[in-house]
């Protein structure tokens, strides 16, 4: 090696390597407190000679660390850095030595750090974390206290650096007890509250946390950051309920505090209050329009409950300023999908090449293909899917075996099935599909056959319970076995409006017409659809009271004019 190119190397060794990937990273700290290391004044460098050696220990110290040889590196920094009384080899020391593991010549380097470089945060941080692995308590203490006393200036940032360090620790209780020594004589301290309250929450001791944060409150009543703290304990706590009263209660107060209404919005989701979230997210998105995520939210909230223009009106505002292109071309597709605007859904599927809407885009493709007449297309490209996840696989054969039942292609449908069923034998949805399509072309031994294997691994499937009850009732004879089934299907769904329906018409079939219609009734009440108002119908007529009969079938024809079950009924008892 020339002279020249040693000179080189220790130009990139000494004042680049500190900051090489491959070296282990500083502890994480709270993203509003910054960098200790960048506020506090470093120890000038010494004036070292460049010798021969000493180049050559750099050398072998940065190939140990491309190589991974971690404790390697650290002694020849270590070594390095007691003979140079270098800042930043003993920097390079400590790091290496904690990516190694090794607590003993990490405390050693950190040491020598801290001495060559008294006022160095970051120097500190390393210490404190190796004192704490070791059970040093007291000298973790120490130096944390060190920190906190740099940090008088800006003590939020201060306590919360710490609160953050101290959060990584295995030893839960023995990080908080550590922080609560910390902040002994700062209890009126609103910064020493919260901080030790974060901690508090992050090591599992909700209701410390809780007394914490009440007592920061008290003497902030208005701070953000303590009321999502403490919305955040209830939500551990398991306290949903209480949560909202409590996020609701906040807002009336303070209406126009985003954050607030934001983590209210969120929970309202998380309960499936969906109608109340979607409120809320139209009051952020007059309160904060440039604010991806929220208008993200509430444009999928509106999609979801079918305001496809004010869905698509954000989405297109995302996708064009190019933030979350995938999720946003996906629902955008699913919006053209909704609007039977085919080629429009596959021009957006199309945009998305990758991740995880890709499946779902190749799925809805194929779905548009067949919308569109080009069945052999769909079929193509749901072929040419490539899965190993056995979920996926299934979707893609009853995906399939869907477009086909769509257009009464039965016999096709139960060749996709049989096919599955070849690959992921016995699997209840294939078998249930496949048992739906042999119900349409009267192949009832093949119907029952295949619910029945559903029911002997679920015997509490309500779905297939009712689904094998109502054939029986509606196709045979069998009225006693259906009644069982149904009933069964009852009991586990009681407010199921189509096994209300189920149940209306096997006991129609046993000639019970009161209670045929009671059940009919509440069926109808609980859904409007139209398959119910033809049973519930017929079953009036039959009972005698055909102006009722008519009554029912009139308004289901004004909101399905085109159904045919109702129409063939209808005719079947009234004809026109």
């Amino acid at each position: 090696m020339t002279l020249l190119t040693r000179l080189a190397l220790l130009v990139a060794l000494v004042s680049v390597v500190s900051a090489c990937a491959t070296t282990p990273q500083q502890p994480m700290i709270a993203p509003d407190v910054g960098n200790v290391a960048e506020t506090t004044p470093t120890a000038p460098l010494p004036a070292v000679s460049l010798t021969p050696d000493l180049l050559y220990q750099l050398m072998l110290a940065d190939i140990a660390v491309q190589r991974g040889q971690y404790q390697t590196a650290a002694d020849f920094y270590l070594y390095l850095a007691k003979n140079t009384r270098d800042r930043r080899l003993a920097e390079l020391a400590t790091r290496t030595a904690v990516q190694a593991g090794n607590d003993k010549t990490g405390q050693e380097a950190g040491e020598l750090w801290l001495e060559v470089d008294p006022d160095n945060g970051l120097a500190r941080e390393y210490l404190a974390t190796i004192y704490l692995d070791t059970g040093q308590v007291d000298s973790a203490y120490e130096q944390l206290k060190a920190l906190l006393e740099q940090w008088v200036e800006r003590p939020d940032s201060g306590y919360m650096m710490v609160a953050s360090l101290l959060s990584r620790e295995r030893d839960k209780n023995t990080a908080l007890g550590l922080m609560e020594r910390l902040i002994a004589d700062k209890r009126d301290d609103p910064s020493a509250l919260y901080a030790y309250g974060f901690l508090a929450v992050n090591s599992g001791q909700l209701d410390v946390g809780l007394e914490n944060v009440d007592r920061l409150l008290e003497m902030q009543p208005d701070s953000t950051r303590a009321i999502l703290l403490r919305a955040k304990i209830l939500q551990l706590r398991g306290d949903t309920n209480v949560l909202l009263d409590y996020l609701q209660g906040v807002l009336k107060r303070y209406p126009h505090d985003l954050n607030v209404r934001l983590n209210y919005a969120r929970t309202l989701i998380g309960k499936q209050r969906f109608d109340e979230a979607y409120k809320q997210y139209e009051i952020l998105v007059r309160e904060a329009p440039d604010n991806s995520d929220i208008l993200f939210t509430f444009a999928v909230l509106s999609f979801q409950f079918e305001h496809l223009d004010e869905a698509e009106k954000y989405l297109l505002k995302l996708n064009q300023e190019g933030i979350q292109v995938t999720e946003t071309s996906y629902y955008l597709a699913r919006i053209a999908m909704a609007r039977e605007q085919y080629d429009r859904a596959i021009t957006w599927f199309d945009v998305i090449d990758n991740g995880q809407y890709y499946f779902e885009a190749q799925l809805g493709t194929a779905v548009a293909l067949a919308k569109k007449g080009d069945l052999a297309g769909a079929r193509a490209r749901l072929d040419a899917i490539t899965t190993n996840n056995p979920a996926d696989k299934l979707r893609v054969y009853l995906t399939e075996g869907s477009l086909l039942h769509d257009l009464t292609l039965y016999k096709d449908e139960i060749q996709v099935y049989n096919a599955a069923l070849e690959a992921m034998p016995g699997n209840t949805d294939l078998l249930f599909s496949r048992a739906t399509a042999a119900e349409k072309l009267d192949q009832l031994d093949l119907f029952e056959s295949d619910m029945q294997k559903v029911l002997e691994q679920e015997p509490d499937n309500a779905q297939a319970l009712n689904a094998l009850g109502y054939v029986l009732a509606d196709r045979t004879t069998r009225y006693q076995e259906a009644l069982k089934y149904i009933g069964r299907a009852l009991e586990l769904r009681p407010n199921d409006y189509f096994i209300l329906d189920s149940y209306g018409w096997v006991q129609y079939r046993l000639g019970n017409y009161d209670e045929a219609i009671k059940y009919l009734r509440h069926a109808l009440e609980t859904s409007p659809d139209s398959e119910i108002a033809a049973h519930l119908g017929e079953v009036l007529w039959k009972a005698g009271d055909q102006e009722a009969a008519r009554d029912v079938w009139k308004r289901a024809l004004d909101s399905s004019p085109q159904d045919k079950i109702l129409l063939d009924t209808i005719n079947r008892f009234n004809p026109q």
